[in-house]
């Protein structure tokens, strides 16, 4: 990965990916309860959304409707440009990656990635978990990825949601405040100012540290034993 100073060029990229506004290119990377909502609401709100799952037939209705439905505290449909099994497809032009997957999905996604991302790419994991973003940089750095990618995690799940089918989901409630952090935490100011744009929810967290320790799923949700 690379030095703390060679960060200056991505954080002038980001600068203008924050200018793009509506223009922002989103990918979700995952079809479940959080990664329908979100897709949805990204559409309605006016942004071009590609959408990546690892199971193909999980995406065929959103395909057939080109995009999801979404009803309660949003209500609209969002329109969805891309929906594929096939990763360097899904997150080919996409400004930031936002991940809602299990937090046992994010290496292997971050292997599948790694040989595609580009610099100035924003990854986004929703939520980190515990140690999410340093997770996801080391298997960066195994799968000797050179690129230069800001991985963000946040400290729990924008949404309060539930899929109602593969093209329709209930968005219960949006958080209204959300600490994320970029990794180097140096960097979150300059996310945020591209995430904003789209959920002013979000708002800085000290560090990863910080985000992952803050989040309760560790106790909430303990993985069993082997």
């Amino acid at each position: 990965m690379v030095k703390k100073t060679d960060w200056s060029v991505v954080v002038e990229y980001l600068d203008r990916v924050a200018a793009k506004g509506k223009e922002i290119g989103w990918c979700v990377a995952g079809a479940g309860n959080g990664g329908i909502a979100m897709a949805g609401h990204l559409g309605i709100l006016g942004f071009p959304v590609q959408m990546y799952n690892r199971t193909d037939e999980h995406l065929n209705a959103v395909r057939w409707y080109k995009g999801i439905d979404i009803e309660g505290t949003v209500q609209g449909f969002g329109p969805v440009l891309l929906a594929s099994s096939h990763i360097e497809e899904a997150i080919s032009g996409a400004d930031v990656i936002m991940i809602v997957t299990p937090s046992t999905a994010h290496y292997g996604l971050a292997t599948l990635m790694a040989p595609f991302l580009k610099d100035g790419q924003i990854v986004v994991l929703n939520p980190g978990r515990t140690g999410g973003a340093l997770e996801f940089r080391a298997a960066l750095e195994r799968q000797n990825c050179s690129a230069k990618v800001v991985i963000v995690e946040a400290q729990t799940f924008i949404y309060a949601s539930r899929m109602v089918n593969r093209h329709r989901a209930h968005i219960y409630r949006v958080k209204n405040g959300v600490p994320v952090s970029a990794l180097p935490s140096f960097l979150t100011p300059t996310v945020l100012k591209v995430l904003d744009v789209a959920f002013p929810q979000f708002i800085a967290g000290s560090n990863v540290l910080a985000t992952s320790l803050e989040n309760i799923g560790a106790v909430f949700h303990p993985r069993s034993p082997s």
